[in-house]
């Protein structure tokens, strides 16, 4: 998962239209040159993505410790 933007990121349309059209193309070229073998690229929300994620039934471990131990 990787996200893109931020709370005020696409204020103007346009900007946002650009900005999600590079992203399209970005996306297609690395599918046609075939350079993410592995992985399948979807643009979609984040509420899509948990979603699929969700739906794949699997189990995941959770890190209970501390991540600032200092």
């Amino acid at each position: 998962m990787m996200i893109y933007g931020e709370d005020f990121f696409f204020k103007e349309i346009n900007e946002a239209r650009y900005n999600y059209e590079k992203l399209e193309m970005m996306r297609d070229y690395l599918e046609d040159t075939k350079m993410i073998k592995k992985f399948k690229i979807i643009i979609a929300t984040p509420s899509e993505y948990f979603e699929a994620i969700k739906k794949t039934n699997k189990k995941y471990s959770v890190y209970n410790g501390d991540f600032f131990p200092y």
